[in-house]
């Protein structure tokens, strides 16, 4: 079975780039904040509501940032505050495993 794709109208480069580099920075933060996230789940001492929250700050971020790259040319608000939200998540993970390997 063949595809075939057909575009009729040429992208512009810097929208390409644009693209790649949203993917290639979603690649980037995200394993890293599972592998975190699984260490907090399988030592199984932290509270729900912390990961939750924790998780959904992450969520805001991604999604903010990813929604800064498809849909807008420029947002530096969309783009600051994803990033922000972003490293929020994942100092607030590193907390929490810092807090719960060092005080023991």
């Amino acid at each position: 079975m063949r595809f075939i794709f057909k575009m009729d109208d040429k992208i512009n480069e810097n929208k390409l780039v644009r693209k790649v580099r949203s993917h290639g920075n979603f690649s980037e933060y995200v394993p890293l904040f599972l592998i975190l996230l699984l260490i907090l789940e399988i030592k199984n001492e932290t509270l729900f509501l912390y990961l939750l929250i924790t998780c959904l700050i992450f969520l805001y971020g991604r999604i903010a940032h990813a929604i800064c790259f498809s849909f807008y040319e420029f947002n530096p608000f969309l783009r600051i505050s994803g990033m922000l939200f972003t490293y929020l998540g994942l100092a607030m993970l590193s907390f929490l495993i810092y807090q719960l390997y060092s005080f023991k």
